[in-house]
């Protein structure tokens, strides 16, 4: 029997099929017109409209695949602050003992003041841009309160950015810290010396990533996006070697992160990344891999509990001596920041292999050289 003809303003259960089916940004559906034609058949037909819905929902994807632009949210900084802390551990460190609090960043231009705090800026100072690029100041700033206290406040790296290394950046996902081929698939880490391609590759394809040739990276939509591998092999039975990858944009273009630097999608010089196969493209990454298409809901991706900065355990030690911090994200990267800090993370990682300069390397932590790798040190 035919049902009786409602119009949309009686039938609300109609109405709300249609917005959620039809409309909803959600299912990403394109072809609303014909949802709505076969909303309006199935009334016509007597077929309960819930019914019709639930098939509708079961037959579409359940996410986005097509293949997402190129975003820079993995290149986060951080403010991070704390309030009202004593005079006697800000001027003097814990239980006077010399060993400080701030700044967070442990650098070699906090050993060339007597008072590592001096390394920010203080009352009354300026922010000098100069002395940040020469590495005489760091992004941090203190000043004393109506207690007898200080205020403090620095401007650093989230954890996005110096826990995530090439291969969450090419799923697409932060899992706290360096992602590894095959851990999340199988369990086990990753086979280390690098010599070839072999472990790597079995490491991706056991996460979920589905081998895939040149022609169809060029020439076909992915089920979810296309990346690509390399490795750089191990010199001798000492070293680890390591691995690379990049991810395909929507544009067509590549892009990449390497280690704990900032990601980019272009050459040195800004040229598009436009094929990861030439040599110029892969620089120390010689031995190139192939192609994997990978789905970043789905992917088996797994953090192998390794990073290279040791700004994490700095700010838990704020926590141990009971000063209540707080992380604050930025809207974007600022100029004192990037002053400070850009041989480190933004002119190391290029394509041609290129670590920081001498001189930054003399004045950064040795712990966290080489930090443009990708994959943990034989011993951790």
């Amino acid at each position: 029997v035919p049902m009786q003809q409602q119009s949309p303003r009686q039938s609300g259960t109609t109405n709300r099929c249609h917005e959620r089916a039809c409309t909803h940004d959600f299912l990403k559906l394109h072809t609303w017109p014909a949802c709505c034609q076969s909303i309006r058949f199935s009334r016509n037909i007597g077929l309960p409209l819930t019914s019709f819905c639930l098939c509708v929902l079961l037959l579409l994807p359940a996410h986005e695949t097509k293949p997402a632009a190129y975003s820079s949210r993995f290149n986060k900084t951080c403010r991070y602050s704390a309030q009202n802390v004593s005079a006697a551990l800000f001027e003097d460190g814990i239980d006077g003992d010399n060993a400080y609090i701030m700044p967070l960043e442990a650098s070699m231009v906090v050993e060339t003041y007597l008072k590592p705090y001096e390394a920010c800026f203080g009352p009354g100072e300026a922010v000098d841009v100069t002395l940040l690029q020469n590495g005489k100041k760091l992004p941090c700033f203190y000043k004393g309160n109506e207690w007898g206290n200080y205020d403090y406040w620095e401007e650093n790296a989230c954890d996005i950015l110096i826990r995530s290394n090439c291969y969450c950046f090419a799923i697409g996902r932060y899992e706290g810290s360096y992602c590894e081929p095959g851990l999340g698939g199988t369990g086990k880490a990753l086979q280390l010396p690098v010599t070839d391609c072999t472990a790597a590759v079995q490491g991706v394809i056991a996460d979920g990533g589905k081998l895939v040739d040149r022609q169809t990276v060029y020439t076909k939509e992915p089920k979810g996006h296309y990346i690509a591998l390399a490795v750089k092999p191990s010199e001798g039975v000492s070293g680890t070697g390591d691995f690379h990858l990049w991810r395909l944009d929507s544009d067509k273009n590549w892009s990449y992160k390497a280690g704990d630097t900032l990601s980019r999608n272009t050459y040195r010089d800004g040229t598009p990344l436009t094929d990861v196969e030439v040599p110029a493209a892969r620089g120390q990454y010689t031995h190139f891999c192939g192609y994997f298409d990978v789905d970043p809901e789905t992917h088996k991706l797994r953090g192998n509990s390794y990073y290279f900065s040791n700004l994490p355990a700095r700010f838990k030690l704020w926590r141990d001596v009971f000063v209540q911090g707080h992380v604050v994200g930025l809207s974007a990267i600022t100029p004192a920041w990037l002053a400070a800090y850009r041989s480190y993370f933004a002119d190391a990682g290029w394509e041609d292999g290129l670590d920081s300069s001498p001189k930054e390397a003399a004045r950064l932590p040795t712990i966290r050289h080489p930090h443009t790798y990708s994959v943990r040190p034989m011993d951790s």
